[in-house]
């Protein structure tokens, strides 16, 4: 009586080839993942801008003027970027996350005028709007929105004087 053997295992060759299929699925879904996560965080600071310039809205409503918002009282002005005073906004975005991807600034403040931003902290890390521009969002205080879709640090190029994401 003959015992028959039953290959039941796998070969190197078919293991490799398996490898080979994930990693090429993998270097197709990353960086679409990526686009998307960040996406999400570019969508999420432009809310907080919103909420940002509401903030800025309250602000001048109690002092009838925008001056002050980075040291928490009215009457001093500011001549470059700075952080909003925490009684005023947060300073970074995401708001309710502690894994920040946006620095919150106002760029410009005059009683009656502002402009706001955010930088990406990874293109920027902690660097003020007025030593890097690269994909920095604006809003001011007159609802005009842009942002530097190509990261180039000069926001008034064709299709980047909106939030439009295209």
């Amino acid at each position: 009586m003959s015992k028959k053997s039953i290959n039941s295992g796998v070969t190197l060759l078919e293991l490799m080839i398996v490898v080979a299929i994930i990693g090429i699925l993998a270097s197709i879904a990353y960086p679409s993942y990526r686009d998307y996560t960040d996406k999400t965080y570019r969508v999420d600071a432009m809310g907080a801008l919103s909420s940002f310039a509401n903030a800025m809205e309250r602000f001048y409503a109690v002092n009838n003027t925008y001056i002050g918002v980075g040291s928490g009282t009215a009457g001093t002005a500011t001549a470059v970027s700075f952080a909003p005073h925490s009684s005023v906004f947060v300073s970074q975005s995401p708001i309710d996350n502690t894994d920040k991807k946006y620095n919150l600034w106002v760029t410009a403040v005059a009683a009656t005028t502002y402009t706001l931003a955010a930088t990406p902290i990874s293109l920027c890390a902690s660097a003020k709007p007025d030593t890097c521009k690269k994909g920095m969002i604006t809003l001011d205080s007159t609802g005009t929105r842009t942002w530097d879709e190509n990261k180039d640090g000069d926001a008034t190029d064709a299709g980047e004087t909106d939030w439009d994401q295209g």
